[in-house]
């Protein structure tokens, strides 16, 4: 994911290439946004993979279905 953002920030500075002082700034706010919505990403996807892991070696997903079929 990170790779992905310094990619982002690495082509923004290509095409705008900031000169200023200014120029860096916004170019950095840039990528510390997509920063703030990114990052928090990876931790949610491996809670979310280690739930759907557990959840499917107990079984109990399985059961449940069965048990709505036969009900």
């Amino acid at each position: 994911m990170l790779v992905v953002m310094m990619v982002v920030e690495g082509a923004l500075v290509g095409i705008l290439r900031p000169t200023s002082l200014s120029g860096f700034v916004a170019v950095q706010s840039v990528a510390q946004v997509l920063n703030i919505v990114v990052v928090p990403a990876a931790p949610a996807a491996a809670i979310a993979t280690y739930l759907d892991l557990r959840l499917r070696a107990e079984g109990s997903d399985l059961e449940a279905r069965v048990k709505q079929l036969a009900g």
